[in-house]
C-alpha cells in the first residue's frame, strides 16, 4: 500500500504529522520530497526485527500473539488511511504513477513544483493523481 498526501489541501502538514504519530506501519518513501509519499511495511518483517526482535526468536505462541497484535494495528492503520482518502487528504497511488511528476522536476528535493517555464502535456491524466502532484 502506497499513499500520497494531498499537498493541495491546506491541512497537508497536519496529515503528514498524523501519519507519523498514528500509522506505525507506514514509512515515508526516502526519495519523495517532504515525506509526502508513504509505503506500508509488512507486519511480518516487523515481527522479526526492531525493538521486539527477541520476541521473533521466542516461542511460537509469542510470535503468534505479536502477529495478532500487529494485525489489529494494521487494521486500524488501514481504517485511518481510508478515512483520510475519503476526506480527500490522501490518495492511494502506485509508486510508478508518482515517477512522471518526480521526473518532470528532477530538482524536487529543493523545489517540488514545476517552474513556470515548464510546459506539460499529460496524456494519461485520468483519474488525475499525477496532475494533483
Amino acid at each position: 500500500v502506497v499513499v500520497r498526501v494531498n499537498r493541495a489541501n491546506p491541512t497537508w502538514k497536519a496529515v503528514r504529522e498524523l501519519l507519523r504519530r498514528q500509522a506505525p506501519f507506514l514509512e515515508p518513501l526516502s526519495w519523495y520530497p517532504e515525506d509526502l509519499a508513504w509505503v506500508m511495511v509488512s507486519p511480518l518483517d516487523l515481527a522479526n526485527t526492531g525493538p521486539n526482535s527477541s520476541v521473533g526468536q521466542g516461542t511460537t505462541s509469542d510470535r503468534q500473539r505479536l502477529l495478532r497484535l500487529r494485525a489489529d494495528q494494521v487494521a486500524r492503520t488501514k481504517h485511518l488511511l481510508q478515512a483520510l482518502v475519503d476526506e480527500g487528504l490522501l490518495s492511494f497511488q502506485s509508486v510508478s504513477s508518482m515517477l512522471p511528476a518526480y521526473a518532470l522536476c528532477g530538482h524536487m528535493a529543493t523545489n517540488p513544483r514545476p517552474s513556470s517555464s515548464h510546459r506539460v502535456l499529460d496524456l494519461c491524466a485520468a483519474p488525475g493523481g499525477k496532475t494533483q502532484q
